[in-house]
């Protein structure tokens, strides 16, 4: 507990820290009560009742809560995504798929290859995103295949 009183919040993945979905909600939720009440208006005449109305509405205004935060959902994942470094480098690939494998050798010859194709130590660590080949690994690697023979 970080001030005694409550426990520290987990890291969040959504960056605007859900601003963005509760903005969305207020503005659909509304909405698509009053559709839904429209819409289920005639049921509570024909049923002679009021309590149709409220559920129909209540239904339709949950369905559409779960359709956009499923859709906001979405959309922080594509963020994600699109802010994590990905491996073009058809090297560096074969290289993430051996380190994954726990092939070492055949990990350390494709860094060699990428480092030899002007790749920084920092995309080839960033592009293997694996434990056993941090930043300082790969550069030892770049500092052998740089070393005066």
């Amino acid at each position: 507990m970080a001030d005694g009183r409550h426990p520290p919040a987990a890291p969040s993945d959504d960056p605007t820290g859900g601003r963005r979905l509760t903005h969305r909600l207020k503005v659909a939720l509304p909405a698509a009560f009053l559709i839904g009440a429209a819409v289920a208006l005639p049921v509570g005449i024909a049923a002679s009742d009021w309590r149709p109305v409220v559920a129909i509405a209540a239904v339709v205004a949950a369905l559409t809560g779960t359709v956009v935060a499923a859709i906001e959902d979405g959309r922080v994942q594509r963020r994600i995504d699109a802010a994590r470094p990905r491996p073009a480098d058809p090297g560096l690939r074969a290289a993430r798929r051996a380190a994954l494998a726990g092939d070492d050798e055949a990990a350390r010859l494709e860094i060699a290859r990428a480092l030899m194709r002007g790749a920084s130590p920092d995309e080839i660590a960033a592009g293997i995103d694996h434990p056993r080949w941090p930043r300082e690994r790969v550069g030892e690697i770049e500092h052998e295949v740089n070393a005066p023979y």
